[in-house]
């Protein structure tokens, strides 16, 4: 194997913990990587093992080259050529189609490449070789396909940690010759290039570059099929390289497609492809193993052409090609953060300095402190590093949480973190919130570092205690640890008072009557008595009842055991659950023995004079004074009120008779 200086090639990681920067932010130029010989195209790019590899194409030697890089310093540690430079059936007349992915069972990068023999034959074969940072190889070559045909576009390429095997899609002519209708198939492999397994050739006629992914029990492939228009269809196949879900079509027919990028992350499969129009569109959409899941826009643009899709642990890396007019027309590499929902954390970020035409191709790695970008530039291999903020502000201070009506104010003070954007507060009923996703979201508070800043939670209810939280952070989503606080929200509003309230006397006995106001909280009317005035509040006077109803209601309470003759006066209060109590309704009333017209406590002459006095006769009103001895309630004293009073009737100081 010689070595020689060169520059970087395809790429494939995920299941990386790190957190990406919500709006990305470039570092340092834009930078050459490679000086192989100015015929550098086709770049793919992996991490591991503290280095960045960057495959390539050699255009002029028609090799496959692979340069290391210190991921701190970017320095090159060694370039490599992968393909053997001479000998049978070497040097290619080309090669198509690579990648590099990292095997972290040997510490080593597995290459994947197609070539053909140059004699014209169109037998385009796969090829596999591991290589070392080092350089060393442990195996030569391996031809993972040999068909009498063409086949070629090695298109996805990733390692399979739970099985330790390598994954590969790939597009299928076999066996027309020189060009069939093109299938997809996908092979898994072991570390040495044998082993392989190879799914059935599936997708139908017209199938192009597959894109491949590893999921927790199989592998979601998303490709193109040439149909009246370009379309994207998805499918997916179990370990043992069944077909679980056979091809479905994720676009709408009237639209022609491009681009299909798959990976795994956040539980689903994230899918993104172009769709063409004006504007042309990049979609998005995080899937399960059917297929089933909601396509966005995340992208619109002049023209644009997806590069990678990568999960990092916490989010997804989004980049594209992008042609827009404030960029003249001109062809420069763009890129995103954004959850599984397509929900972005930033603004999207232009990544290469010096536009191209056409676009470029290109591949993203992520390593413990950075993000890697290359790109094809003409024939040259241009790179850039992407930083992320993963340090959380620091945590708001003298977090409060004060009671009242219906509401509690929260109150805090920023912290004083330059990057500090703003405060997230959540809450809970049974306890404090353990993360900026437990809970319910009160408020996500925008403000400057070291601002004091406040909230009011309102449309709470009495009696419940509410647990909050609050995370500061920065414009990253990087959250700081929790503040607590809690409180209970007060009730300070009493209720409508009661209505209609009366006191009818009798015989040692008042009967009240009431009807209860409507006010939701309603809970009941406390009523008090005095025989010297009215109770002036809740606490005055003797308690009689605490009279539990609903809202709305006509009620009563009878008073027994009175002394006649005395007048006892009511007040009745309204009440909530605090209680809050509302303003008094009063009544009074004397209760006295029937007949008794003087309360002396006997029916008598005295008393007989004053209903000879009150005599009206049928149909004559009773004269003032003399609705006492109306004993029926028509409106005159005539001889059936004298038959009332007369079995009342009894001598002086004796009980009445009645």
């Amino acid at each position: 194997m010689s070595g020689r200086p060169t520059v970087l090639l395809a790429v494939a990681c995920w299941g990386l913990t790190a957190g990406l920067a919500q709006a990305l932010t470039t570092v340092g130029p834009e930078t050459r990587i490679e000086t192989q010989d100015n015929q550098a195209n086709l770049v793919s790019i992996a991490y591991g093992d503290g280095v960045y590899a960057i495959a390539y194409c050699s255009g002029v030697s028609t090799d496959v080259w692979v340069e290391f890089v210190d991921p701190n310093t970017l320095q090159i540690l060694g370039q490599y050529e992968v393909t053997i430079p001479s000998g049978s059936p070497r040097p290619y007349g080309d090669v198509l189609s690579y990648g590099a992915t990292y095997n972290p069972v040997d510490s080593e990068f597995g290459v994947i490449w197609a070539g053909h023999l140059p004699t014209g034959d169109w037998e385009w074969d796969i090829y596999f070789r591991p290589i070392k940072k080092d350089g060393t190889c442990r195996i030569a070559e391996v031809a993972l396909t040999n068909y009498p045909g063409w086949s070629c576009q090695a298109t996805g390429f990733v390692w399979d940690s739970l099985v330790g095997k390598y994954v590969l899609s790939w597009t299928d002519s076999y066996p027309s010759v020189p060009a069939g209708p093109p299938q997809i198939r996908v092979m898994t492999f072991d570390r040495n290039g044998i082993n392989r397994s190879e799914s059935a050739p599936f997708g139908g006629g017209g199938s192009y570059g597959p894109d491949v992914a590893v999921g927790p029990n199989g592998y979601a492939v998303l490709f193109e099929r040439s149909e009246s228009l370009y379309q994207v269809y998805f499918a997916y196949l179990d370990r043992n390289l069944n077909l679980v879900t056979s091809p479905r079509n994720m676009t709408d027919p009237s639209h022609a497609t491009v681009g299909p990028r798959i990976t795994y992350g956040d539980g689903g499969f994230a899918a993104l492809w172009k769709i063409w129009g004006s504007p042309c569109q990049l979609y998005y959409a995080h899937l399960d193993t059917s297929g089933s899941g909601t396509p966005i826009v995340l992208v619109s643009a002049t023209d644009l052409y997806p590069v990678t899709l990568l999960w990092d642990g916490t989010r997804f890396l989004t980049t594209w090609n992008d042609a827009r007019p404030s960029n003249d027309n001109n062809w420069y590499i763009y890129g995103v953060t954004h959850d599984k929902s397509g929900a972005k954390y930033g603004s999207e970020a232009r990544i290469q300095e010096s536009p191209s035409y056409p676009p470029s191709g290109g591949a993203v790695a992520r390593s413990p402190g950075d993000y890697f970008m290359v790109w094809q530039y003409g024939y040259e291999i241009r790179s850039r590093r992407a930083v992320d903020d993963i340090t959380p502000p620091g945590p708001v201070t003298s977090f409060t949480a004060t009671a009242g009506e219906a509401q509690i104010t929260l109150a805090w003070t920023n912290p004083s973190t330059a990057d500090f954007t703003g405060t997230l507060i959540r809450y809970k009923t049974t306890g404090y919130p353990t993360s900026v996703t437990d809970g319910t979201l009160v408020v996500n508070k925008a403000n400057t570092p070291g601002s004091n800043d406040s909230y009011v939670h309102t449309g709470l209810t009495y009696g419940v205690t509410y647990y909050y939280a609050a995370f500061a952070h920065d414009l990253s989503n990087n959250y700081s640890s929790a503040m607590t606080a809690h409180a209970s929200p007060l009730d300070t509003t009493q209720p409508g008072p009661i209505t209609s309230f009366t006191a009818t006397p009798s015989n040692g006995r008042v009967t009240l009557a009431w009807v209860n106001p409507s006010d939701a909280d309603f809970k009941g009317t406390w009523i008090r008595y005095k025989t010297t005035g009215f109770p002036t509040g809740p606490t005055d006077g003797i308690l009689l009842v605490d009279k539990s109803n609903t809202p709305g209601t006509s009620d009563s309470y009878a008073h027994n055991g009175l002394t006649n003759g005395v007048m006892y006066y009511y007040s009745a209060f309204a009440h909530d659950a605090k209680p809050n109590y509302a303003t008094a309704a009063t009544a009074s009333a004397k209760p006295f023995i029937a007949g008794d017209f003087d309360l002396d406590g006997d029916v008598d002459q005295q008393d007989f004079g004053h209903f000879q006095a009150c005599l009206s006769g049928p149909g004559t009103p009773y004269a003032a004074g003399c609705a006492d001895a109306d004993w029926d309630g028509d409106g005159n004293v005539d001889t059936d009120d004298l038959s009332v009073f007369l079995n009342c009737m009894g001598s002086a100081n004796q009980p009445p008779g009645c």
